[in-house]
């Protein structure tokens, strides 16, 4: 690790108790920083009964895309449709197969055609 520090932003005061804090942690290997992403997702990460949750940081334009798609997995999640965000693709698992969307507007056009009216019909049933 080449530094570590707490991201810009106020100081967490006793109402934000359980507010998470971000640090910003500066490897000096590639490698070395995905040995420590892969054991993240293998294993809980404890210090003094607060659990850490290690990510990979994105920039703004990506997190930007992938907001995008924050209505369309809404909606998924609503109807109990299994999905993943795989950057830059949607994964939507329906009626065991599973559909590979690149734009918030192509899984909307899935959604409307294929499981709205699935729910509608259940629904009225």
């Amino acid at each position: 690790m080449e530094r570590a520090h707490r991201s810009l932003g106020p100081r967490p005061g006793d109402t934000d108790a359980a507010k998470p804090i971000a640090f910003i942690v500066r490897f000096l290997r590639f490698q070395e920083k995905e040995k420590v992403l892969r054991w993240a997702r293998q294993h809980k990460l404890r210090y003094r009964d607060s659990e850490l949750r290690i990510y990979q940081d994105i920039s703004a334009d990506l997190a930007k895309r992938r907001a995008a798609f924050n209505g369309i997995k809404n909606s998924l999640y609503l109807k109990g449709i299994r999905f993943r965000l795989v950057h830059p693709r949607l994964h939507v698992s329906f009626r065991n197969e599973t559909y590979y969307f690149d734009s918030p507007q192509k899984a909307q056009d899935f959604y409307d055609q294929h499981v709205k009216p699935v729910a509608t019909w259940m629904e009225t049933r």
